[in-house]
């Protein structure tokens, strides 16, 4: 039992011998000298009976935190704010399209937050690899892959000042294919099953093949 700001406050301590019941005596009055003589104050957020129980030390709360977002929920959070209007259609479409192919990588469940620089190499090995296996999407040049990583990175600055992220962009030292070798002419239709399996269309559209009419 003890007195503060005018006021009688009690709490039980339980079944204590004498003597620590004296030590407590002594702590609470402690700490209740030193409220008194401004060395110390009382926080806003806790009573007084559970600042004298923690000897003037009572534990921080803490707050809410950020609920960990799933790579599909920020993409799709992203996209809908800039999709009004705040960029290019042309930019939006294809923000999409290498968020996609991000997304296939990853996964739509992946924690965006634990993002790591393993994770983006990954993507990159998995988009320039080479493979004859049936079914397996062709390889994309580097130039492709880091339009997609530009993209990502745009969207974790946003993730960023969201609070949904923390930290830069882990792209620093990522290692590309130095293979890439310039596209041959193709016509129409392969373009555009090149285009709708993932690849650059920028690159792609340059090595259309035209042929002149014959008079």
């Amino acid at each position: 039992m003890f007195r503060f700001d005018g006021q009688q406050h009690a709490y039980p301590v339980g079944k204590v011998s004498d003597a620590d019941a004296d030590l407590m005596l002594t702590q609470v009055e402690h700490v209740v000298g030193r409220l008194k003589a401004g060395l110390i104050q009382l926080p806003p957020s806790c009573d007084i009976i559970t600042f004298i129980q923690h000897n003037g030390t009572p534990p921080v709360i803490a707050g809410p935190t950020s609920p960990v977002k799933q790579f599909a929920e920020i993409k799709s959070e992203y996209l809908l704010t800039f999709g009004n209007g705040a960029i290019e259609a042309n930019t939006h479409s294809t923000s999409i399209i290498h968020l996609r192919h991000i997304e296939k990588t990853l996964g739509q469940k992946f924690a965006f937050r634990e993002l790591s620089f393993q994770d983006l190499q990954r993507h990159i090995n998995h988009r320039t690899r080479l493979s004859t296996k049936p079914g397996v999407p062709e390889p994309v040049a580097s130039v492709t892959v880091k339009k997609e990583l530009d993209t990502l990175r745009s969207m974790w600055n946003w993730a960023k000042r969201m609070g949904y992220v923390q930290g830069d962009f882990p792209i620093s030292g990522l290692v590309y294919s130095k293979s890439d070798e310039k596209l041959p002419f193709m016509a129409w239709p392969e373009i555009e099953r090149r285009i709708e399996a993932g690849g650059d269309p920028d690159l792609l559209w340059e090595c259309l093949y035209l042929r002149e009419q014959e008079m």
